[in-house]
Formats: structure tokens, C-alpha cells, sequence
């Protein structure tokens, strides 16, 4: 209620007879501003953990396996190797699993995707040039800008905010 209070306040002066860009603007920034005081960041931990999908409890035991040799030797060397063999097939296999999940495989990944050839996608009896094509899409994009196009007032803003 503060906020609202607040705004109903500190209204940004506008007139009818300004451009409607510069009320448009002024508008824009008061809309915002406001926003920035009603709202406000909250951060919540969605207790998402840090350790990849492909770490296992295996791999845990044994990196806690290499861990516990403090001093160099052919066990820890072992036990280093052994741990690091594993991360590397656990890597792997969810690699493998990833890329099977996806239609398509590891091969739409490593192809790009294939080019439409637009002049076979509009099917009309008279053949067409690329050229013809490019400029039939100018035209009617053109036409359809030109037919959206609304002179603007800001008196038809000023009405409208006038109802709150």
C-alpha cells in the first residue's frame, strides 16, 4: 500500500501536446521504476548439489580410497589409477547415455542441420527464381508494414491512463 501511495505521489508530468515518444519514455522509466520498488530478490537454495549426474557412490569410495594414502608409493599410485580409470568409464558411459537419449545420437550433434530449399517449399504451377522468391517476401513484408503503421498521439495514452 506504501508503493501505490508512493506512485499515486510522484506521477511523471506529461502533456498532451508533447511528442508521444517523450511520454512514452517518461512512462516507461516510471513503469520500471515503480516495479523496482515493489519487487525484490529472494534467494532460495533449492539444495541442487554441485556433483555431476555421473559421480556414484563408487566413485566416492574410491577417491576416499586414494585420499587416505598421504604418502607416495605403489599403493596410492594404485589406488590413483584405479579411481581415475573409473571416473573416466562413468564419464564415458553418461556420455553414451546422453547421446542415446537424444533422437538422433551423437550424429545430430556432429552434422549441422540440412538447408530448406525454399523455391521446392511453395508449390505452384509457374517455376520461380530465387530472385523472383527474395523479392516477392520484400513486397508483402512491406505491405504488411505499411498497412500496421498508426500515427501516434500521445493524447490516446494520456486516456487510457487516465482511467487509473
Amino acid at each position: 500500500m506504501e508503493i501505490l501511495n508512493f506512485a499515486r505521489d510522484n506521477l511523471p508530468l506529461v502533456d498532451e501536446c508533447m511528442n508521444a515518444n517523450e511520454p512514452a519514455t517518461k512512462l516507461t522509466e516510471w513503469f520500471q521504476a515503480m516495479n523496482d520498488l515493489a519487487c525484490f530478490l529472494k534467494y532460495i537454495v533449492t539444495g541442487k548439489s554441485d556433483v555431476p549426474r555421473w559421480f556414484s557412490m563408487d566413485l566416492q569410495r574410491l577417491k576416499e580410497e586414494f585420499q587416505s594414502h598421504k604418502f607416495p608409493g605403489p599403493s596410492r599410485n594404485h589406488a590413483r589409477n584405479q579411481y581415475t580409470n573409473a571416473i573416466r568409464k562413468a564419464k564415458r558411459a553418461y556420455t553414451r547415455e546422453s547421446a542415446s537419449k537424444n533422437k538422433g545420437g551423437a550424429w545430430k550433434v556432429l552434422n549441422p542441420c540440412k538447408s530448406i530449399n525454399w523455391l521446392n517449399t511453395f508449390k505452384k504451377s509457374s517455376p520461380i527464381d530465387e530472385k523472383q522468391l527474395a523479392n516477392k517476401f520484400a513486397t508483402h513484408f512491406r505491405h504488411k508494414i505499411d498497412s500496421l503503421k498508426t500515427r501516434p498521439y500521445s493524447s490516446d495514452i494520456l486516456s487510457k491512463l487516465k482511467d487509473f
